[in-house]
């Protein structure tokens, strides 16, 4: 957080922005539906009206994706890229927005191929979706979580996350550790169309695998940190790093 700025103004013009804007969508879907069934019930001259102003509003709303679609390849570019931090070759190298241009276009591409595909159960593939990066993305958030808050206390040498050699190492084991034994554990709990774990019956049909990940994760990285996370010695003082 910058010097200066408060954090209850930040968090507050955060979250009433956010609240502003899915008011908007919301009252705008439910605009378009009242049109949508107001058309079917009403004929001629209104009705018309009616179905070329809804018509409109989703040509623009269409429009407006552009922005959003842009920003998450760039993302999608950028996640990716990341595996490349500690390669001193690959910040070194001068062509690097060349490979940023290359990655926003194949993430461009898979999108597009995905939502060809999809388009027809896109609730379904969605919420499918939705459940795999639940899977994959709460034990990773809780092992960090716990990692900030209760080990390290938010004090880092953020110049060692980009050094291979650096105070932190190349790996940190108990970490990664941690992570593969809680999305083995989480599978029993899966519920998904290629997999249903044996314990989904049993719970009525419900998907909790990311409520035991992130249980799991946080137990048991807390359980080892103090002995397993190492920290290299020669390290630099650390900084608090705002949450």
């Amino acid at each position: 957080m910058a010097v200066g700025v408060a954090a209850a103004g930040l968090f507050s013009q955060s979250i009433t922005s956010a609240v502003i804007i899915a008011i908007f969508i919301s009252v705008i879907s439910l605009f378009l539906t009242g049109l949508a069934t107001y058309n079917t019930v009403r004929s001629g001259l209104i009705g018309q009206a009616a179905m070329l102003g809804a018509l409109w509003i989703m040509f623009f709303m269409g429009i407006s994706q552009i922005p959003g679609d842009t920003l998450n390849a760039y993302t999608g570019m950028m996640a990716f890229a990341s595996l490349g931090t500690n390669s001193k070759k690959f910040m070194a190298a001068q062509d690097r927005q060349a490979v940023r241009l290359i990655g926003i276009g194949i993430i461009f591409v898979i999108g597009t191929i995905l939502a060809c595909l999809g388009y027809k159960s896109f609730l379904t593939s969605f919420e499918n979706f939705i459940g795999v990066l639940l899977f994959f993305f709460v034990p990773w958030s809780a092992i960090n979580l716990v990692d900030y808050y209760l080990v390290k206390r938010g004090r880092y040498d953020v110049q060692s996350f980009f050094t291979p050699d650096g105070v932190y190492g190349r790996i940190q084991w108990w970490a990664c550790i941690c992570y593969v034994i809680t999305l083995a554990v989480q599978v029993p709990f899966l519920d998904q169309l290629f997999y249903v774990g044996p314990l989904v019956s049993s719970l009525g049909g419900a998907d909790i695998s990311w409520i035991v990940g992130f249980g799991v994760a946080s137990l048991l990285y807390l359980a080892g940190a103090k002995r397993f996370v190492h920290i290299q010695p020669g390290a630099a003082a650390a900084v608090s790093v705002a949450s």
